[in-house]
């Protein structure tokens, strides 16, 4: 429930920052008479998904994402994995080295 609570805040935290950063890039943009894209954003498009970062748009299709997903969240299990074997390594030493 804790985790739940923490990541809600920082997503909390993070939609209030992209909007106070796109509400100043459009106050400038009035200001200025330019017409720079959002600094940070999303948008749907036709089956297609834009996200803007910095004034730029990156467009992908639904698949293409899907695809990036997935192979994100098997290299993060493998490198958790990894990362669990090396320290279960580090941690058997210690135990045998300080607790024996």
């Amino acid at each position: 429930m804790i985790r739940i609570k923490r990541y809600l805040a920082f997503f909390i935290l993070f939609i209030l920052v992209a909007a106070a950063l796109n509400i100043s890039n459009e106050a400038i943009n009035q200001l200025t008479g330019a017409n720079r894209q959002a600094i940070i954003g999303a948008d749907y498009k036709q089956d297609n998904i834009c996200f803007y970062i910095m004034g730029q748009s990156y467009v992908y299709e639904r698949d293409e994402l899907s695809e990036i997903g997935h192979t994100f969240e098997r290299s993060s299990r493998q490198l958790m994995e990894s990362i669990m074997r090396y320290s279960s390594r580090y941690v058997k030493i210690f135990h045998a080295v300080f607790l024996q």
